[in-house]
């Protein structure tokens, strides 16, 4: 009843703002209820070709962003083959799933953990807003700080593409020798901060192996 009446008090140019949250705050949407990593095999999750399926993401207006994935300023879309990386982190998340705002804070400290680690440049995590606009992932960017870029699927192509229903998951993805990435890694559910530590060991190893391949 508070969060109604607090509703009814806000001026009308805050009410966007409010509506969203409110939506949020009385658990409109769903979220993933367990938690759990799965290691798909390749039957059941082929390497997928990014642009094939013609799945491409509006260029991040920060240049910082720009940047960290090794955009040219001027870029208006993007593939996920254009990021100058090795393994991507790809934090899929819904801007109305209380789980994955309990999520953010730690996925925020596993992106300063890669940060400061000698896995900076090879390994880099991006979000997907599943089914959210671009207003809605900026104000999620807004309230949990996020620092790294986040990326709009209003219309779940990448949840399609990733075969991801249910938010938060966490996708690791590996470039193979031709370029194109594979889904190596699931985490469905709360990302917590035992998870960093294993995160980080994972895509240790298998960046190791693959440098032992060449």
């Amino acid at each position: 009843m508070a969060l109604l009446f607090l509703h009814r008090q806000v001026r009308s140019a805050d009410r966007t703002f409010l509506n969203l949250w409110l939506a949020a705050a009385l658990g409109l949407a769903g979220c993933a209820s367990n938690e759990g990593r799965t290691r798909p095999t390749p039957a059941a999750t082929p390497a997928f070709v990014v642009s094939g399926r013609g799945l491409t993401f509006p260029c991040p207006s920060d240049p910082v962003h720009k940047a960290y994935l090794g955009l040219p300023n001027d870029c208006r879309s993007f593939e996920f083959e254009q990021v100058k990386a090795d393994i991507l982190i790809v934090d899929v998340f819904d801007m109305y799933c209380r789980v994955c705002q309990y999520s953010a804070p730690t996925v925020n400290e596993f992106y300063r953990a890669l940060r400061q680690s000698d896995l900076r440049d090879r390994v880099k995590p991006v979000g997907v807003g599943l089914g959210d606009s671009e207003m809605e992932v900026d104000l999620y960017r807004q309230r949990f700080k996020a620092p790294f870029p986040l990326l709009p699927d209003p219309d779940r192509k990448a949840g399609k593409t990733f075969q991801v229903s249910k938010t938060p998951t966490v996708l690791v993805l590996q470039r193979g020798a031709d370029g194109q990435f594979q889904i190596i890694e699931r985490h469905l559910g709360q990302f917590r901060k035992r998870h960093i530590t294993e995160m980080l060991e994972l895509v240790r190893s298998r960046l190791g192996e693959a440098s032992k391949k060449h």
